[in-house]
């Protein structure tokens, strides 16, 4: 997982990649660690749920207050 800003990149255990860009909508790679390169590649709609809902689970927790300071810091 990557997050920088409102750009959100998931990356499947099978090297499947998919990329939410506000601006620009979801693109989807295949990832070739030999290569170290992204390809365009189709994802199935599953995947592209899967990464969508992980980008949302920050502003979930955040808008929930599910994020708190630990006793120790």
């Amino acid at each position: 997982m990557m997050q920088r800003d409102k750009n959100f990149g998931w990356m499947t255990e099978d090297n499947k990649v998919v990329v939410l860009r506000p601006e620009m909508g979801i693109t989807t790679y295949s990832y070739d660690p030999a290569e170290d390169k992204l390809q365009s590649a189709e994802v199935d709609a599953e995947t592209v749920k899967q990464a969508h809902a992980h980008a949302m689970w920050g502003s979930l927790a955040f808008n929930e207050d599910y994020y708190k300071a630990q006793p120790s810091y």
